[in-house]
């Protein structure tokens, strides 16, 4: 283990020469170029150009004086530390890996924004910004081994990716991930084995698009749970977003987007909020499904058409409509778990009402002694183990709630049917069968 200085100015750091390292600062050149197991330091006050070519490594990389810029592609694996002055230009577009294997490894940049994709690869490693990071719009930040610490910074790059099965954390603190990359999968995680979350996991989509797709994968392959599901706010864009089907999100804001949400399907464990502005594709059989396990969730709509199957699916959940909710006419409002509170005061409109599973689940209104609407055009519509308060059914629809198919009645309602069902879907004879016995002789 050694260190290595940056002398004469400008030059190019390769694999073979010699030209430009010293054992010392200011020293004579011709030291060996730098190991992995070697620290450079670049201290020299001027300015001038490192023209960074080949593969490259290092143990820690410290910009300490002067104005330097980095160019070319060569890449560059760091198996310790990061630390620039706010002088320094990277311009270079070679990856840059950090491998630390062991311990706490700092990264401060000093607001330089860097030209070059980023990858975090070290079994064990632990690689903690102390400052602000930011890539550039078409750079990708990839996390394939140990855990990435944004120290409650903000995290900025176009792309993120982290599909694997390897053990990997992201600890948020405070901090967020900005995402400003355009027509591209901006966040590519649908396999998330082994992958968690701490802090508050928030990724801010900002890019203004307008055209194209960015594309959501978040744990719909493998892995994705309620536990490491992260919230992403759309805030930002006229093109197309895509959730990849099944995508596992926390929260979902789309305020500020006027662009148009593709259709797929996905599993939100927090709050829906959509805009005004925006569009919503229509979707056959993939469906959105609600299926937070505690606490109360919020849905706004903003008058938008929901043309797609919605499915309200988990154990101790509770929804809070803010607005109305309204389906496509030939689309379906399932019921299976959790309590579901339409808003009260207005009228949600569904194509088909589904709440017929044996899972105790509840439809309310959110203010409890004045009644929310629910419509449906025609058709009846059954339910079973369902306590029902404070609803008003109507639409041209029967809706039954038959006593005797466990639903309760818990007060406030019109317009359902709370009876005992009919013992004979349509009137059959009933079949006789006669006993005959022998007389009795004494």
């Amino acid at each position: 283990m050694a260190d290595r200085y940056w002398v004469g100015g400008t030059g190019t750091w390769n694999t073979t020469s010699t030209t430009n390292w010293s054992a010392s600062s200011g020293g004579a050149s011709g030291a060996s170029v730098p190991t992995a197991s070697d620290s450079v330091i670049f201290d020299q006050s001027s300015t001038y150009t490192v023209t960074l070519t080949g593969a490259l490594t290092c143990l820690n990389f410290t910009v300490s004086a002067g104005t330097v810029t980095f160019s070319s592609t060569g890449t560059l694996t760091i198996s310790g530390l990061l630390s620039l002055v706010a002088a320094t230009v990277w311009n270079a577009t070679g990856t840059i890996t950090f491998a630390a294997t062991s311990g706490t490894n700092t990264i401060t940049t000093n607001a330089v924004s860097i030209s070059a994709s980023i990858t975090f690869n070290g079994v064990g490693g632990t690689f903690q910004l102390a400052s602000a990071l930011t890539l550039g719009s078409t750079r990708t930040i990839t996390l394939t081994n140990g855990t990435l610490d944004l120290n409650n910074f903000t995290l900025t790059t176009g792309l993120f990716a982290s599909s694997n099965s390897n053990v990997r954390t992201l600890a948020f603190g405070t901090g967020n991930i900005t995402l400003i990359g355009l027509s591209a999968t901006i966040w590519s995680l649908a396999t998330a084995t082994n992958f968690s979350y701490t802090g508050t996991p928030t990724v801010n989509v900002t890019g203004v698009g307008t055209t194209g797709t960015r594309t959501i994968s978040s744990g719909s392959t493998a892995g994705g749970t309620e536990t490491n599901a992260p919230s992403f706010n759309i805030s930002a864009g006229t093109d197309s977003i895509t959730t990849t089907g099944n995508s596992v999100i926390k929260n979902l804001d789309f305020s500020g987007f006027t662009g148009n949400l593709n259709a797929n399907g996905r599993f939100i464990y927090g709050n829906l909020t959509l805009s005004s502005g925006m569009t919503l594709s229509a979707a056959g059989a993939a469906i959105t499904t609600f299926a937070a396990t505690s606490g109360t969730k919020t849905i706004t709509t903003a008058g938008q058409t929901l043309d797609f199957p919605v499915t309200f699916n988990g154990i101790g959940g509770t929804w809070a409509m803010q607005d109305a909710l309204t389906l496509g006419s030939a689309k379906t409002l399932t019921l299976t778990n959790g309590t579901l509170q339409l808003k009260s005061g207005v009228t949600s409109t569904v194509g088909s009402f589904v709440a017929n599973s044996s899972n105790v689940k509840y439809l309310q209104s959110t203010t409890p002694g004045s009644q929310a609407t629910i419509s449906k055009a025609s058709g009846t519509v059954t339910v079973s183990d369902l306590t029902i308060q404070d609803s008003n059914a109507t639409g041209g629809a029967s809706w039954t709630a038959y006593a005797d198919y466990e639903n309760i009645d818990a007060g406030n309602n019109d317009g359902w049917d709370f009876s005992i069902s009919p013992p004979y879907a349509t009137y059959e004879p009933p079949i006789i069968i006669r006993s005959f016995t022998q007389p009795r002789r004494f």
